[in-house]
């Protein structure tokens, strides 16, 4: 391994270390996955030329009962949304529309 890759190593009359390409790429994935994962779970995909938000057979797992998603804005438009766990499937429930959104779920 190189010095200049690995973060331990800082000459003290430098300016501060460079990262690597590699571990700045680490560090965003880490930083985005949780978004990822819920937006996997939930089937979300948001359409912004059309204004519309879709979940397709929405899922949240034993442990959550519920999400929200708030300040949600598609376009022109600004929701909060809350989805809640049952026994056998989920629901949404729409908090809050501001502005022109047509909302679907497909189960």
């Amino acid at each position: 391994m190189q010095a200049e890759d690995d973060l331990s190593f800082r000459n003290p009359y430098t300016l501060p270390a460079r990262q690597s390409a590699r571990r700045r790429s680490s560090t965003r994935w880490s930083a985005a996955w949780v978004f990822l994962l819920f937006q996997a779970g939930l089937g979300l995909t948001i359409d912004g030329i059309a204004s519309k938000i879709s979940l397709v057979r929405p899922w949240l797992p034993p442990f959550l009962n519920e999400a929200r998603i708030l300040n949600l804005q598609v376009a022109d438009a600004n929701v909060d949304l809350a989805v809640l766990r049952h026994e056998h499937d989920v629901s949404l429930k729409v908090l809050r529309r501001r502005g022109d959104i047509e909302i679907v779920v497909v189960m």
